[in-house]
């Protein structure tokens, strides 16, 4: 999963001495920059002279209402790889930009109101939220200190921002912070602790506050300007995003089975598309060791057999047909995605080792065999799947040590538009192109390839922008019987806009990348 959530609010507060009439000098403390294109992050010291620390700090919330529609079903944010960053993009005017630098995020203790102000030169748009107020809707709520500058731990509710985070295991930092070097970059920095605080109910749901950090905000240097990008931005590329990463690929072998190998088999259960536990009676097929797989192979076989003809006074061999059989049950689990069990998705552990008793006879020579698999209630008594065949291989060397792949690749049920709500399941579907396959007279059903390392990513087809980056924990594809396959999140992309997929296939220490495709599509609002 790789999510991209769009900010709900963005702006700065700022303490800053601007010039209104002639000589005289005048604070920008009740000015409102919420409909400003830049969140500004500046310090100036005595400038003008005797006028002391002169600060900006931004402000910034994302919607991260999709995030709790998932958390238990899909997400797990206890797992390892779930992993949230705020990305903002850097803005350069020609501006004088400051270098060697820290920035830090903080998670917000109040709620605040972005404003209609728009004017970074003279400060005159005059509308919460400011450097002493946070919003007035439906009441006034001001900041504790000035320029939200009162942080402490979650439990005080005095609070401007949180510092830490007051739990049953002590006190957890919650300060986010990235270094700058040349000054120009963008800002990427992990707030994982923050948002999952936030989803459990720890922290509220306020957003963050961006600033220099404390020793950088006190200094008798003067920092000025670094400019990101608002959600203003007419390029939705550059407007602030929460990154999502999380593992939630799973790869089931069923396409591309072998012998003394440890295979994942699965099935799913989707009525009208939706996914469905099974049922044995009224007992609802749930969580680990919950129900069988058995698999059936056959074949059929001469035997050559010797027998004395009275009538003939003599030794008679002949052949008689017969039917080889093999075997095997193994017991399946729900699938589980970093420890939660999926609804409708099972799937079982199959070992069957080239030297099983009685797999030769069914082998006969041959390099692989079809299983017709069923699926069953742990008792036998209700089947939920029988007649499926899934072809297992034995696993072969080669006399080269260089494999040359021609790959064909198609997303066989890309469409052209989609609706901004659509979460659509793209099939992705990989065939080794042989030049030595071997003809057939009837229709072949082609075998997809399986990979266990493939990744996705999203740019603009015309100027090769890169929206979504292959990543090794969000964008990695899954796989299921038919061949391998992803999500996408419509909501997260930008509208009526082309928008076109790549893939890259990893293996070994080397790598295929499968562009220029067309698997191009625009999403558009419903």
């Amino acid at each position: 999963m790789y999510r991209i959530l769009k900010t709900t609010k963005d702006s700065y507060v700022t303490n800053k001495i601007i010039q209104a009439k002639g000589s005289i000098l005048t604070s920008s403390t009740d000015s409102n920059v919420g409909q400003a294109g830049t969140i500004d992050i500046f310090k100036l010291y005595n400038e003008p002279s005797g006028s002391g620390i002169q600060i900006s700090r931004g402000l910034i919330k994302f919607d991260i209402n999709e995030l709790r529609i998932l958390t238990g079903s899909l997400l797990n944010i206890n797992d390892s790889s779930f992993k949230c960053y705020v990305r903002l993009k850097n803005v350069y005017g020609g501006q004088s930009v400051p270098s060697n630098y820290t920035l830090s995020l903080y998670p917000l203790a109040k709620d605040w109101e972005e404003g209609r102000g728009m004017d970074v030169v003279g400060y005159r748009d005059l509308d919460s939220v400011n450097w002493f107020t946070a919003s007035v809707n439906p009441t006034t709520t001001t900041w504790t200190s000035g320029g939200i500058a009162y942080g402490s731990d979650s439990s005080d509710v005095n609070a401007d921002y949180y510092t830490l985070l007051s739990s049953s295991i002590g006190y957890v930092p919650l300060e986010c912070s990235q270094s700058f070097l040349r000054g120009d970059e963008d800002l990427f920095i992990d707030v994982t602790t923050a948002i999952s605080a936030t989803l459990t109910g720890d922290l509220p749901d306020y957003g963050f506050r961006l600033s220099f950090t404390g020793s950088q905000e006190t200094d008798s240097v003067t920092r000025f300007v670094k400019r990101f990008s608002t959600k203003q931005s007419r390029n939705t590329n550059l407007c602030p995003s929460l990154v999502v990463k999380y593992n939630d690929s799973f790869i089931d072998n069923q396409a591309q089975a072998f012998f003394d190998y440890s295979n994942k088999i699965g099935i799913y259960n989707k009525p009208f598309a939706v996914p469905t536990n099974f049922f044995s009676g009224s007992t609802e097929i749930v969580g680990s060791g919950s129900l069988l797989l058995t698999l059936l192979a056959s074949a059929s076989q001469y035997v050559t057999a010797t027998t004395y003809s009275l009538s003939h006074q003599a030794t008679i061999s002949y052949q008689s047909a017969s039917w080889a059989y093999f075997s095997a049950s193994f017991t399946g689990s729900q699938i589980q995605i970093a420890g939660l069990n999926q609804t409708g998705s099972y799937y079982a552990d199959v070992y069957i080792p080239s030297t099983a008793t009685g797999l030769s006879n069914v082998l006969q020579g041959k390099n692989s065999i079809y299983f017709t698999s069923v699926w069953s209630s742990l008792d036998g008594t209700v089947e939920y799947l029988k007649g499926e065949n899934f072809q297992m291989s034995l696993l072969q060397g080669s006399n080269s040590n260089v494999v040359d792949r021609n790959y064909v690749i198609n997303i066989t049920n890309l469409k052209n538009t989609y609706i901004d709500t659509d979460i659509p399941r793209l099939r992705v579907f990989v065939y080794d192109f042989d030049p030595t396959l071997t003809s057939f007279y009837l229709p072949y059903k082609a075998k997809p390839r399986i990979f266990k390392t493939m990744y996705w990513r999203l740019i603009d087809p015309y100027t090769k922008e890169e929206l979504i980056p292959f990543d090794d924990v969000g964008t990695k594809l899954s796989a299921d019987g038919e061949g391998m396959y992803f999500d996408l999140y419509m909501n997260d992309l930008p509208l009526n806009r082309p928008l076109e997929i790549e893939l890259l296939i990893k293996e070994g220490a080397g790598s295929q990348l499968i562009e220029d495709q067309r698997f191009i599509f625009k999403v558009v609002n419903k």
